[in-house]
């Protein structure tokens, strides 16, 4: 049925199959405007929110002068005179089948009600819980819900290494038709109640979800981003509710829910029970230097021995990718009977290396902040070289000491931040896991063997 490539989607000619291409003329499909002139009389993108500039033009292959929109320009031209091509969201009930059988801690079946509650009420919600506390089991009941009811509900996280983790849970968790969608896919989109994907593809959807989920808000490229927080909003139904999931949220979120706009739901232990670990910091002496020279600082030589020896499989987090690429090579030979890796942004291979990383082909993983939230490894000890380089904020910090201890089989591990110097950010990454641990302990929710 060529109806459900539109439904809830605004999409350019350029977005959609040459086969579909015949249907653009039919009476039902809506017409859209792909700008409109906003209250300072500029062009103002309706997919992005942007107002053009004077500069964002082109002269094309006839000889015209086209505005477009340079602002999601990663998303196709969208130019000044184009049309998006619409069909309202339709009503389907798939039959949906709900196979989780894990069983929800007191604190997450408390957060779990809480949620249900407030998207009854067509609420929005923020749920501030620790890393490894366990969002994503905490949403099930909520997500189930909505789907048995004939609801849309979407899954959307700014990092595709998130949404790659969330699919294979919510696969085994429903029995539903899931779209997973990000920039790196191919294959052909098809219409379903239950969509997973990166934040991007939301600037495509247009009142398309009853339930629309961020999943680490505050996350590169989300946080402050006007274009992307414009997509969710367009991306939502009208009367639709939001969730926002995160362990570290912004003032932003913070601010509404103080001033009561939206609720939340607070939680500051593990579903386990264990408590965070708390990082150990390591004073190093011009680690950057050292490292840029092609020599491993003996301090850090011996805690990568110790891990290794021990059979410890650790996670080693660098600042830069020319840092990290240098660190790996030398690694390599100074360790040349272990299996080490990178991944960044820029590596084509990520996704395939962390697929590795997760069957344990790696002893030492190494990586920029593009693994700081929303992966998990079973059984890994966490390595921070430069914790007080400016690129590790304090959400940074606390999510990457967050890989540590995720699995209930596994609670424990160590985290190391390396450091020639104190930041702001370390200092309150430590105080703010302290804290949680004790909220745990105060509460009498942390578990007796500490």
């Amino acid at each position: 049925m060529w109806q459900e490539f539109f439904y809830g989607r605004r999409l350019l000619k350029s977005d959609i199959p040459e086969s579909l291409l015949a249907y653009l003329d039919e009476a039902e499909v809506n017409k859209l405007p792909a700008f409109k002139l906003s209250n300072r009389n500029k062009h103002q993108c309706l997919r992005c929110g942007n107002e053009l500039e004077e500069s964002d033009f082109l002269v094309n292959y006839l000889g015209f002068i086209e505005h477009y929109c340079s602002y999601c320009l990663v998303m196709g031209k969208a130019t000044v005179g184009d049309t998006y091509y619409h069909l309202p969201q339709t009503s389907k009930i798939d039959e949906v089948n709900f196979y989780w059988e894990g069983e929800l801690s007191p604190s997450q079946q408390r957060a779990s009600q809480m949620i249900l509650e407030a998207v009854e009420k067509k609420k929005d919600i923020l749920v501030h819980a620790v890393t490894g506390a366990g969002k994503t089991e905490m949403i099930f009941e909520t997500v189930h819900k909505s789907l048995v009811n004939g609801k849309f509900v979407c899954v959307a996280s700014p990092r595709v290494d998130v949404c790659l983790e969330l699919y294979p849970r919510f696969q085994a968790a429903f029995d539903v038709a899931i779209a997973l969608l990000h920039g790196k896919q191919r294959g052909d989109y098809y219409h379903s109640q239950l969509v997973i994907c990166t934040t991007h593809q939301l600037l495509r959807f247009y009142q398309a979800f009853d339930l629309l989920i961020v999943d680490e808000v505050d996350a590169f490229p989300f946080r402050g981003n006007p274009m992307l927080e414009y997509g969710v909003t367009q991306a939502l139904r009208p009367q639709g509710s939001m969730i926002y999931l995160t362990a570290t949220p912004t003032k932003q979120l913070e601010y509404q829910v103080r001033t009561g706009a939206m609720e939340v739901s607070g939680i500051s232990v593990r579903y386990h029970g264990y408590p965070l670990p708390v990082p150990q910091t390591i004073w190093l002496w011009q680690w950057h230097q050292k490292l840029m020279k092609g020599k491993l600082p003996r301090p850090l030589q011996i805690i990568l021995e110790q891990q290794l020896e021990a059979g410890r499989r650790t996670l080693v987090f660098l600042p830069t990718i020319n840092l990290m690429e240098r660190t790996e090579k030398l690694l390599t030979k100074v360790f040349p009977n272990h299996h080490i890796s990178s991944a960044s942004s820029t590596d084509e291979e990520r996704l395939s290396k962390v697929k590795n990383m997760r069957e344990e082909v790696y002893d030492l993983f190494l990586s920029t902040t593009i693994l700081e939230r929303g992966v998990t490894f079973r059984d890994i000890d966490v390595i921070v070289i430069g914790s007080n380089h400016d690129v590790f904020n304090t959400a940074s910090l606390i999510q990457i000491a967050g890989r540590v201890g995720r699995k209930a089989e596994f609670p424990k591990g160590a985290v190391f931040f390396i450091h020639d110097g104190w930041s702001l950010a370390m200092k309150q990454a430590v105080s703010q896991i302290k804290r949680m641990n004790a909220e745990g302990i105060k509460g009498r929710l942390l578990r007796d063997e500490m």
